[in-house]
């Protein structure tokens, strides 16, 4: 026979039980267990565009020719008003209170039936609009795909392999195939497979040591994990608004992640949180103990008495923003070498150097 030795909320521990009722025993546990275990899951919802992007189209239509073809259906088709006053676009286009007349091409999406239907009086050109935005790396097709996405808060998954470029400007080399993640296993009978996307932030060392004890000794590892593996950095020139850090915050807060906030603004909103990253100028580096609950704090780039100087002020880690400028990998190994955990590399927006090189190229 076998005493249960476990102490999981059992109503009777030391009940002596048998190889049956053993298993069933551990098999109920188990089961409560991995019910408490709470899967990791992003809440989203569709919100509307505050400053929505220029539409896809114009439809252009000639008020003589609708006026023909209405005037011809209403011969043709009396009293059937139901065919008189159908319309030519299954998206609203023309589904307002003046019809053709009044067309609403942000609704429009290129199917191009009406053309195809009424080649003689409609037209649907693209918007020269759209094309002034973005630049050379970033094309009108990638704002307006991101500005969907973040609207919808989904990622469409459209099966149509990579069609960006192979070669020249914006070509990062990074090509992936990203159905790897959530493929179905082979036999069909257990769903799509699970990666784990947290990631480890700061030092840890080779190995642990214990002492006779069992008592860990010497170097511990000195670090903490988000969730997903990114940030938010920075915001870019003079977009660091009041009203962005508070929407970075709470962003962070709920995907459990971190943000990069200047140290002013944190101090100045009472963002001193774990998932908020103060960045502090190295000439105030002594100052990382204004902010206790931070779980990491960087300096604005490498100085070896400044960092010092912010390892003394906290226990939290402390990470060393450095730029993709000339001279950068000795700024990274010295800070390496002296005890930096977290290297923060920055490239411009368009992830290349100050001469123009991609990140996965500056590595090589």
């Amino acid at each position: 026979m076998l005493e249960s030795q476990t102490g999981y909320e059992l109503e009777q521990p030391s009940k002596r039980l048998s190889f049956h009722e053993f298993g069933a025993e551990s098999a109920k546990i188990g089961r409560e267990i991995a019910d408490s275990y709470e899967r990791y899951h992003i809440h989203v919802e569709e919100v509307k565009d505050i400053d929505p992007l220029p539409h896809r189209f114009l439809v252009k239509v000639g008020k003589v020719g609708l006026a023909k073809l209405l005037v011809k259906e209403l011969f043709t088709y009396f009293p059937k008003f139901d065919v008189i006053l159908s319309r030519p676009c299954t998206y609203g286009v023309f589904s307002g209170p003046l019809g053709g007349f009044a067309p609403r091409p942000k609704l429009c999406v290129g199917c191009l039936r009406c053309t195809v239907q009424h080649p003689d009086f409609v037209q649907v050109l693209p918007n020269p609009d759209l094309f002034e935005i973005g630049d050379s790396y970033t094309t009108p097709g990638h704002i307006t795909a991101i500005d969907e996405e973040a609207r919808k808060g989904m990622v469409p998954v459209r099966g149509q392999g990579y069609r960006g470029r192979f070669g020249g400007p914006g070509f990062d080399g990074m090509l992936t195939d990203m159905s790897e993640i959530v493929r179905p296993s082979r036999d069909g009978i257990h769903g799509r497979e699970l990666i784990g996307t947290a990631v480890d932030i700061g030092g840890k060392p080779m190995h642990l040591s214990f002492d006779k004890q069992g008592n860990l000794s010497g170097q511990t590892p000195e670090m903490f994990t988000i969730q997903v593996p990114f940030i938010f950095d920075l915001p870019p020139g003079n977009l660091g608004s009041e009203s962005l850090h508070r929407v970075l915050e709470e962003t962070s807060r709920n995907i459990d992640t971190l943000t990069c906030i200047d140290a002013d603004s944190v101090t100045k909103l009472g963002l001193d949180l774990p998932n908020v990253v103060p960045v502090l100028d190295i000439s105030n580096a002594s100052q990382t103990g204004r902010f206790p609950n931070s779980r990491m704090i960087e300096i604005s780039s490498w100085d070896r008495d400044a960092f010092e100087r912010a390892r003394l002020s906290t226990d939290s880690v402390i990470g060393v923003r450095i730029e993709f400028v000339e001279g950068w990998q000795d700024s990274l190994t010295e800070a390496v070498r002296s005890g930096a955990t977290v290297i923060h590399l920055l490239a411009n927006l368009h992830g290349e150097d100050s001469q123009g090189r991609f990140v996965t190229d500056l590595f090589k």
